[in-house]
């Protein structure tokens, strides 16, 4: 995963809060319909794996509420480096959590990624 110092330099990326409960802002997206995406990037214990997680929220800002595989692609680059693996996922109903990892219903408007801190080696 890239830095926060990496990420402030990204000029796609807007950061407005980076605090002890993750790093939140905006992405201004090149690629498709060039779409500002609001995002949460975090650290989230599941089973005792600790994941690197982004939440971004497309229909915040634009009416249509799935992204594209062209802006899914952009956002997994300016979050992680070239050779990591990164997944979508989408959990259980019961184990679906926000950022601060309280329960919450399950939404349209809200995608994730997720990789492992250590990687899909177990």
């Amino acid at each position: 995963m890239r830095t926060v110092e990496d990420l402030r330099i990204d000029s796609r990326v807007l950061i407005q809060e980076n605090s002890a409960y993750g790093v939140s802002g905006y992405l201004l997206l090149q690629s498709g319909e060039h779409r500002m995406f609001p995002f949460t990037l975090n650290l989230v214990n599941v089973r005792n794996i600790v994941f690197e997680h982004v939440c971004f929220q497309p229909s915040m800002c634009n009416n249509d509420a799935k992204p594209s595989l062209e802006e899914l692609a952009e956002i997994k680059d300016i979050f992680w480096q070239k050779g990591e693996e990164v997944h979508f996922v989408f959990p259980c109903r019961e184990e679906i959590m926000d950022s601060t990892g309280f329960s919450q219903k399950p939404s349209d408007n809200s995608w994730s990624l997720w990789r492992p801190k250590e990687g899909w080696n177990f």
